[in-house]
């Protein structure tokens, strides 16, 4: 930490000039073009993340399924996205300010408090929505080979959110002196180049870590080629997130610091951090959707992939198990079995065959469901005793 150079001491100390430098560097069409930009654009993200999350939690409802621990996270980092993003709309220009008014000391050390809040925030929701994705991997992902790298990326994760959290709440000391004058000139505080680099790379590794970690699982189910591609492009959604990630990163490092309290809800740098936790929130509810997509007729194509692999949900297991006790239903309503723990076990007979399918649930039980089909030249077409 340095007391020059510094952000406390080289930036908040221009606050008095930095009226007449974004009057500079940002001319009345553009100042207006950039709010609008902002305006527009969360409020196409914003909503469709939280349509997102809304769905899930509807596919949850249709498929009769327990809400876990995943849904719940995803939940917390939509209102966490919220918050980043009222934030940004709470600081937006002004008219006044963009028709060349002089902007007061006392708008930019306010603005210098809802950064500080918004930092804290972007990382809540990284961090939140990282362990939804972890969450969602352990349901669906019944057994041990993946446990260790998802224990691995989540105490990545979970370092890199501790560390990030602590360096921006504690950015300058004292935290006040980023927006009390009087504090400035004793204020030591870190240089924002290193900082937002140091945070970002970790960011997108963890994102890449997530993207890549089901793909040999995937591989692995005994469905065709062309399914298990179609499940892995369905994963790969998620890379928008990373390209988000990255080109946030480009923006942070030419960032331009001078006048940046005044600009900060309009800069290119903070609108990608808004559409990079949007997409975020999209992509981790996206996997959920294979009930709300069943009920789509002209969804055909992708049912007909969906219903013939693994990548099966609780809906269509749920009528399979009509007959099984509510306890042991309940246990099996995970949305997708993408590992074939279980194998299928066929007799035949003459005039008769036996099926048998046998399920273990994430609470240890074992789901037996038997179906005999007796078939003769007068009676085929009769429908099969199941027990």
């Amino acid at each position: 930490m340095r007391s020059d150079d510094s952000w406390g001491s080289k930036h908040i100390e221009t606050l008095e000039r930095t009226s007449a430098l974004i009057i500079a560097s940002f001319g009345e069409k553009i100042r207006n073009a950039y709010r609008n930009r902002t305006i527009i654009a969360v409020s196409i993200c914003l909503p469709l993340a939280a349509l997102a999350v809304v769905l899930r939690f509807t596919a949850r409802k249709i498929a009769r399924a327990k809400v876990w621990y995943d849904d719940w996270l995803a939940f917390a980092g939509l209102i966490s996205v919220g918050v980043f993003i009222s934030l940004i709309l709470v600081d937006l220009p002004d008219e006044a300010s963009i028709q060349g008014a002089p902007i007061m000391e006392s708008t930019l050390l306010e603005n210098a408090k809802t950064v500080y809040v918004a930092e804290l925030f972007y990382y809540i929701t990284q961090c939140t929505l990282k362990f939804s994705i972890l969450a969602f991997y352990w349901r669906i992902f019944n057994i041990s080979s993946i446990r260790k790298p998802i224990y691995f990326i989540a105490s990545f994760v979970l370092s890199w959110f501790i560390a990030s959290i602590l360096v921006t709440a504690f950015q300058c000391v004292p935290v006040a002196s980023l927006w009390t004058p009087a504090l400035r000139a004793s204020a030591k505080c870190v240089e924002l180049a290193p900082f937002f680099f140091g945070t970002s790379i970790p960011n997108i590794l963890a994102d890449l870590f997530l993207l890549i970690l089901p793909m040999p699982y995937v591989w692995k189910l005994k469905i065709t080629v062309a399914q298990k591609l179609f499940i892995i492009a369905f994963f790969l959604l998620g890379s928008f997130v990373l390209i988000a990630s990255v080109i946030r990163l480009r923006l942070l490092l030419l960032l331009d610091l001078r006048g940046f309290l005044a600009n900060w809800s309009v800069e290119n740098s903070v609108l990608w951090s808004a559409i990079e936790n949007c997409m975020s929130v999209i992509c981790v509810c996206l996997p959920s959707l294979r009930p709300i997509i069943k009920l789509f007729p002209r969804a055909s194509f992708l049912r007909k992939f969906l219903d013939s692999s693994h990548f099966s949900g609780s809906s269509s297991r749920g009528s399979r198990l009509e007959h099984g006790t509510r306890k042991a239903k309940e246990s099996c309503h995970d949305e997708y079995e993408l590992i074939e723990r279980d194998r299928t076990i066929c007799w035949a007979e003459t005039g008769r065959s036996i099926e048998e399918h046998s399920m273990k649930t994430m609470e240890g039980a074992c789901i037996n469901v038997q179906t005999k089909i007796y078939a003769t030249s007068e009676d085929i077409g009769q429908p099969a005793e199941t027990v």
